[in-house]
């Protein structure tokens, strides 16, 4: 079951995601969101965890590893490849810009979860969350 109106269901949605002003968000992209959505509030709960550990280098440390675990259960999501939507032209992008714009969202989506959200939490590890040195 998809979420929209049954008559935008009748055209179908060639792309996952909603930069097509045509695309319909689908039930398979709302459950994959939620998998995102838990892993927020994992990172929240990491993050105040850390800031009441300011002098446990390795209660933070086991804390970051254990934010890892969530990730486990990510076969049990719906995966919606980004990369879809780009590499056939008239597939997922009706325009060059469309298709421009998932490959820039994908791209944004690897810095975000390699190098920004990992990184945080390795610093916030090592480094106390704000609550000085050790």
């Amino acid at each position: 079951r998809d979420f929209g109106s049954a008559r935008v269901h009748l055209r179908g949605s060639e792309a996952s995601g909603i930069l097509d002003e045509k695309a319909t968000v689908s039930r398979s992209e709302m459950l994959e969101h939620c998998f995102y959505q838990l892993l927020n509030l994992c990172q929240v709960g990491f993050l105040y965890a850390s800031a009441a550990l300011p002098h446990s280098r390795a209660a933070r440390t086991a804390l970051a590893a254990a934010l890892l675990l969530p990730w486990l259960a990510r076969s049990r999501f719906p995966v919606n490849s980004f990369s879809a939507n780009y590499k056939t032209p008239g597939v997922g992008g009706t325009t060059p810009l469309i298709r421009f714009l998932y490959r820039l969202k994908k791209w944004q989506y690897l810095l975000y979860k390699h190098f920004l959200l990992h990184g945080l939490n390795v610093s916030v590890a090592m480094g106390g969350g704000g609550g000085g040195g050790e």
